[in-house]
């Protein structure tokens, strides 16, 4: 059953007071203080008893409004029991039945119709129960909608409904021109503001929605609704601080809600607000309300906080509860990287592949497969998932994105012994950003290894334009730059026989390190070679 509410309005003329007092119950319902609307329902029942039907009747949609069905329906039975002739206890026996057994819902419905005469109410409570659902039937809704006009032009509530109907059914010029409508024959109400106003959120006009939300706020401050919508304007925005703000006005102002508390608990989740969105959730398990989705968010939330078995836990419980056509990419995506962080290294990829068959767009997730195999030091499976990422981001990824991938398939390959392949990819580094010393550096390396005896000076001239360009950072770039001197100094003394440039080399060694070994040794085999001349 859909969360769209059906608004009460009764119009009485018998006696003044008796009108405010049901006016009273039916503001406490709009603005879903519904305990408020309750008591002042139950006292009317005892003290009026000659229209206890019509009291019964909004008792029971009460409870309906907050999906207490049994209620409801003992409520509306108790209605009927009393004057069968009401119409209004039949149509809401009506909504209670359809769901499970449509036969019996229509002809409740057909019922109140038979007995609605001049009563405009029974077909708008039926407009409204099509517009509620979660698939709406704007079609039956406008139908029962027209009807419910025609018998009262006169009634602000049927107007509304009949612009919800429009709504429902995709055509928002008629809804407005019924929601102005209801609202030139209540002008001080709220409603219509606020259901314009959601017109206007569906269609992602945000400023003229808030305007026309904060308009309905002009007539009523403490209509709780409006802070809701306004929440979700504002997190249609992302401006997940206002849809806090906006929440918590909703929260106070309304009856304690496990369905509002959830929401806010999303709200605080996508602001980053982890700790308070944990506590509302836990208190939402503890109260054993019945959405499996309370346990995505703790999984998420525990995450992020760093509490990674607590997560891990929460998530597990959630793939227990969860129907397998409401799960989203972001699931498989956080219980990748929740087992990850649990150790569980195959299963994290597992569910990270799973991320990328669901949602193809998310191709950066090999990058993260590719990080997980790199720490778990199975090289071949990270180069591969690296080479993946690549193939698949190629077209579109920045110069720097791509050579850092590169960079990263190289290191792997370097690992697995596979020099050839590291050295490819090296040389995609320098190619996509020549200005970075790193790839040469890396690509020297990779040459070293080809080369081991440096007989072809393979990596020479690699280690030589690394040099030129850290050389300007010599501190930032120390530990690097030793090991391309070290080369080049041994290279130079052993293979090539310049003394000169081997000194030079050392000597540049012993300036960033003058503890270095190899620099103290190479200078007492020139010292020695000097000696011997």
């Amino acid at each position: 059953m859909g969360s769209m509410r059906v608004v009460i309005v009764l119009l009485f003329v018998s006696f003044v007071a008796k009108a405010q007092t049901m006016k009273e119950a039916i503001q406490y319902s709009d603005r879903e203080q519904y305990q408020k609307a309750k008591a002042v329902l139950l006292n009317l029942i005892k003290t009026d008893v000659k229209n206890a039907d019509q009291y019964f009747y909004y008792m029971g949609d009460v409870y309906y409004q907050n999906e207490q069905y049994d209620s409801a329906r003992y409520w509306f039975m108790e209605g009927v029991k009393l004057n069968e002739n009401n119409p209004l206890n039949y149509a809401g026996l009506g909504k209670i039945s359809m769901e499970k057994n449509p036969t019996e819902g229509l002809a409740n419905f057909d019922k109140a119709v038979s007995l609605a005469k001049k009563d405009c109410r029974p077909y708008a409570i039926i407009a409204a129960y099509y517009t509620s659902l979660d698939k709406p039937n704007g079609v039956k809704a406008v139908e029962y909608g027209l009807k419910g006009v025609a018998t009262d032009a006169k009634n602000a509530w049927a107007k509304l409904v009949l612009g919800d109907a429009y709504f429902a059914n995709n055509d928002g010029t008629k809804a407005i021109e019924q929601y102005k409508a209801s609202l030139a024959l209540d002008p001080k109400s709220p409603l219509p503001f606020w259901k314009i106003g959601k017109l206007y959120l569906a269609a992602k006009n945000y400023d003229v929605g808030l305007q026309t939300f904060n308009d309905g706020l002009a007539m009523d401050e403490d209509f709780a609704p409006i802070y809701r919508e306004i929440g979700e304007l504002y997190y249609k925005a992302k401006k997940f601080d206002k849809a806090i703000a906006s929440y918590q006005k909703y929260l106070q102002l309304r009856d304690k809600s496990d369905d509002a508390n959830f929401r806010y608990a999303s709200f605080l989740f996508l602001n980053e607000d982890y700790s308070d969105a944990i506590n509302l959730l836990n208190g939402l398990v503890k109260s054993n309300y019945n959405n499996p989705v309370v346990f995505r968010l703790l999984g998420y939330s525990l995450y992020e906080s760093k509490e990674y078995k607590e997560a891990l836990q929460d998530m597990d419980i959630y793939w227990k509860k969860v129907e397998s056509k409401r799960i989203i990419t972001q699931d498989y995506e956080y219980y990748g990287r929740i087992l990850n962080k649990n150790g569980k290294d195959s299963l994290a990829v597992e569910y990270l592949t799973k991320a990328i068959e669901k949602d193809t767009s998310r191709k950066e997730l090999y990058g993260e497969i590719a990080a997980i195999w790199f720490v778990a030091k199975k090289y071949d499976k990270a180069a591969l998932a690296f080479q993946k990422k690549i193939e698949v981001t190629k077209a579109t990824a920045k110069p720097t994105v791509l050579a850092n991938d590169y960079l990263s398939m190289g290191r792997s390959y370097m690992q697995s012994k596979k020099f050839v392949e590291a050295d490819s990819a090296f040389a995609k580094v320098t190619e996509l950003k020549p200005e970075i010393p790193i790839g040469y550096f890396y690509r020297a390396r990779t040459n070293t290894y080809l080369d081991p005896k440096s007989e072809k000076a393979l990596a020479k001239p690699y280690y030589e334009k690394y040099i030129e360009l850290a050389k300007g950072e010599p501190e930032k770039n120390k530990k690097d730059l030793v090991e391309a001197y070290s080369y080049l100094g041994s290279y130079y003394l052993f293979v090539n026989k310049d003394k000169a440039k081997a000194d030079e080399a050392w000597t540049s060694v012993r300036a960033l390190d003058p503890s270095n070994k190899s620099a103290i040794e190479a200078a007492k085999l020139s010292e020695a070679a000097i000696k011997t001349k």
